[in-house]
């Protein structure tokens, strides 16, 4: 357990000091979806962050190591809706939305095909939300598994969301 409170405090120092340096956003997203997954071993996942547009009501401008690009390329945009998939519902709703078999639940209908082609069978997606509440885009991850994730994967996902939120709220505060 130190291990693993040391990875996330030394990822947090990280995580700071990128965006206070001015990192790219990108780059600092990148490093959190990283960060989560190489944390959550040996529960395999796929981990994703996609921004969200305002003026047309989606998600897109996903940001992965992970996913295949045909995958991501076959999901964006993503409409923030109940039905918009994990990510679309999370956003919709401004809280998690945890699908333990995507080959059952109607919230993925219109994602499930692409999800089982590349033989992802459960996901999860929290909503990234400013400090007054607003939306800013959703993280999101996928298993090869079914089934919900573990407490310490929930947990690893709830820290770095706020991290994600912080950095995507310092971006939009300094390109204005």
């Amino acid at each position: 357990m130190i291990t693993v409170q040391k990875s996330l405090f030394e990822n947090q120092t990280t995580i700071i000091q990128m965006i206070s340096s001015g990192t790219p956003l990108k780059k600092i997203l990148h490093f959190i979806v990283n960060s989560i997954e190489n944390s959550c071993d040996p529960f395999s996942l796929y981990g994703s962050i996609m921004l969200y547009n305002p003026k047309l009501n989606q998600l897109g401008e996903t940001v992965s190591s992970s996913l295949p690009t045909n995958f991501i390329q076959s999901m964006e945009p993503v409409e923030v809706s109940p039905y918009g998939g994990s990510c679309g519902a999370a956003a919709f709703l401004k809280q998690p939305v945890i699908v333990s078999d995507i080959e059952n639940n109607p919230i993925l209908e219109k994602y499930r095909n692409a999800a089982i082609v590349h033989g992802f069978r459960a996901c999860f997606s929290f909503p990234l939300l400013s400090s007054k509440n607003e939306l800013l885009g959703t993280i999101a991850f996928y298993s090869r598994e079914l089934g919900n994730p573990d407490e310490k994967t929930l947990n690893a996902v709830d820290y770095y969301s706020e991290l994600a939120s912080l950095a995507i709220e310092n971006s939009k505060s300094t390109t204005k």
